[in-house]
């Protein structure tokens, strides 16, 4: 077995096994590509039409079948109620799961 030799370790407390010269560079974050979407000028617009107004409109995406298009004016709207709403229902739909449990748990006679 090798002798103990303290030079052998750094501070960490780890075997210095001389390979440290022969490691390759780590990746930085600067190495990495930026895939945070890009908010500028150039970026290209489509002529769509509101589903809820029907007034002409530009949209930053190309716009597919099936999905909703809204003006900025339209947009605000629907942001503006949304989550509010969706919170109110979230409610009722609770209320009524809890009504309909306490139903079978009165049927099977459960406390």
């Amino acid at each position: 077995m090798k002798e103990f030799n303290p030079d052998d370790y750094e501070n960490t407390g780890r075997r210095n096994s001389g390979r440290a010269g022969r490691r390759k560079p780590s990746r930085r974050n600067s190495d990495r590509k930026d895939f945070r979407p890009r908010f500028s000028e150039d970026r290209s617009m489509h002529k769509a039409t509101c589903d809820s107004c029907g007034e002409s409109c530009e949209v930053p995406f190309k716009p597919t079948k099936g999905k909703p298009i809204y003006c900025d004016a339209c947009f605000k709207k629907n942001k503006n109620s949304g989550p509010e709403n969706r919170t109110n229902q979230s409610s009722r739909e609770l209320a009524q799961i809890n009504e309909k449990l306490d139903r079978i748990l009165e049927a099977l006679k459960v406390n």
